[in-house]
């Protein structure tokens, strides 16, 4: 009789793990606002990396405003234009899509702007300023006002 119980007793504790393990990765899953903000943290830490990385190769010591322009033009631009792309390819979460449409779009303007005269932006103070504080709003520091990783 001990032996028939065992098989029983082991199968409900089989039973009984694998339906926890189902709750907690159910209980775990990501919302549509989770999944975009980490994926956009990475992009967007991944590109302020890779712009210090070339403002410290191009604008060591005291720059000149022409090699600023050309930092702006050359490192800066095509950099932002890359992680606007990837941002905007991923999926948005429904609730925040068109309030990051916009942002998206105001930031493409200032890209835009720096892009036609980069000499203008050498010493202006920071042009993303609004949208940073934008991107801050919707949980994307990284993508916003934090400094590079």
């Amino acid at each position: 009789m001990v032996s028939r119980r065992l098989p029983i007793i082991g199968l409900v504790l089989i039973t009984l793990s694998v339906s926890a393990a189902v709750v907690v990765v159910l209980a775990r899953r990501e919302t549509p606002k989770e999944r975009f903000v980490a994926e956009a943290t990475a992009i967007c830490e991944t590109s302020k990396h890779d712009i210090e990385v070339g403002f410290n190769a191009q604008l060591g010591g005291q720059p000149t405003p022409e090699q600023i322009a050309a930092f702006l033009s050359g490192v800066l631009v095509p950099q932002l234009r890359d992680r606007l792309d990837r941002l905007e390819a991923l999926d948005l979460p429904p609730d925040d899509e068109d309030e990051l449409t916009s942002v998206f779009a105001d930031y493409r303007a200032v890209i835009d702007a720096i892009a036609a005269d980069p000499a203008a932006f050498v010493a202006q103070e920071d042009p993303f300023a609004d949208v940073d504080t934008r991107f801050d709003n919707h949980g994307l520091e990284a993508c916003g006002s934090a400094p590079a990783p």
